[in-house]
């Protein structure tokens, strides 16, 4: 698991608009997501929008 950290502007992360209930906005910061917060799993379209993010072509997945 990634080390719990925030980067950046934290009022601009879509957990901090998630709690201020501010849900248009973070429909729009996240369709055609290209990052994943390594914190809460939430996904934008900008890594400048997440506390911890990690770029979603960067991660692998093993075949079952």
């Amino acid at each position: 698991m990634a080390e719990q950290k925030c980067n950046g502007d934290h009022a601009t992360h879509i957990c901090a608009l998630a709690a201020e209930g501010k849900m248009e906005q973070i429909k729009e910061l996240a369709q055609n997501p290209q990052f994943l917060c390594a914190n809460c799993g939430r996904v934008a379209a900008s890594d400048d929008n997440l506390c911890n993010p990690v770029d979603l072509g960067q991660i692998g997945f093993e075949s079952m």
